[in-house]
């Protein structure tokens, strides 16, 4: 817990969020988000949210790091103080750049309509296009059905160039936030095929797509989908990576098969025995 080491909570939070992803697919996913604040909430309070005096580069993205997947976790004190951030961000008191994601995708992911339009405008607004790829990529975070279908129509619009699309939609697949943002982009991508085949037929967006909108995945009835629809619509570029998402596909069954009911265990009554701190959940 007392760990500031950047690269050793993104590889044990890369994990996690690999493990939450499978757990989507589960009925104690909210119990999984309250094991990931419980974890992560002592060093997020150690390191706060401005730099501490002569801390070092990797710190400072550790706070971010740390910052995010509370946001994105339900960590109500997290989001709370990040709306804080944002408001004032648009008044003209602007976040530092190495904490814009995560109070952008922690704002999101417990956001309303009236949210995502300020940053479709923000977005539209700026002419960085750093920037404007930090704010696309962070509407990945949303919840909402309504709001995820809001993100991936902005993918593909106008606004968004033809070459960043991929990310957002990308961003929206790779969400822990609930199962729908996984869902939702693979039915998008199956309903849009045609367009989106036609911009990216070849190349490293078309390879990068295939793959991350399917490998998540962990039941037999979505695996049969994913092979049905490449099955009726071939990559010849991307053949490797379908395999490879498919194999993913695969491997997420074998192991939510064999720890389901330890994992299940584990987690909900570590949920029951927490303190409300860790078992608020998102009002929807």
């Amino acid at each position: 817990e007392g760990e500031e080491n950047v690269t050793v909570w993104r590889d044990l939070l890369s994990n996690l969020s690999t493990m939450s992803r499978i757990l989507l697919n589960t009925s104690y996913h909210h119990e999984m988000q309250a094991f990931t604040r419980r974890l992560v909430k002592p060093i997020s309070k150690k390191l706060g949210w401005d730099p501490l005096p002569g801390e070092s580069g990797l710190q400072g993205m550790c706070r971010a790091t740390i910052l995010r997947t509370l946001g994105t976790n339900d960590d109500l004190d997290t989001i709370e103080e990040a709306r804080r951030r944002f408001d004032a961000h648009l008044e003209g008191n602007l976040i530092p750049a190495d904490l814009r994601s995560a109070v952008y995708s922690s704002v999101l992911s417990n956001g309303d309509l009236k949210t995502v339009n300020k940053f479709i405008d923000l977005h539209d607004k700026c002419d960085l296009q750093e920037e404007k790829m930090r704010i696309a990529s962070a509407m990945g975070s949303v919840t909402k059905d309504e709001l995820i279908t809001k993100v991936l129509n902005f993918a593909l619009s106008p606004s968004v160039r033809s070459q960043d699309s991929v990310s957002v939609i990308c961003a929206v697949c790779g969400s822990t936030g609930t199962k729908a943002s996984p869902d939702m982009s693979w039915q998008f991508v199956k309903d849009n095929w045609s367009t989106i085949y036609s911009r990216y037929s070849s190349g490293f967006l078309i390879t990068r797509l295939c793959k991350s909108v399917a490998e998540n995945f962990a039941t037999s009835e979505d695996l049969d989908d994913v092979k049905q629809f490449f099955a009726k619509n071939p990559v010849p570029a991307a053949q490797r990576s379908i395999q490879q998402a498919i194999e993913s596909i695969e491997v997420n069954m074998q192991w939510l098969d064999r720890n389901k009911d330890n994992l299940k265990q584990f987690l909900t009554s570590l949920w029951k025995n927490s303190s409300p701190l860790f078992n608020n959940k998102r009002k929807r």
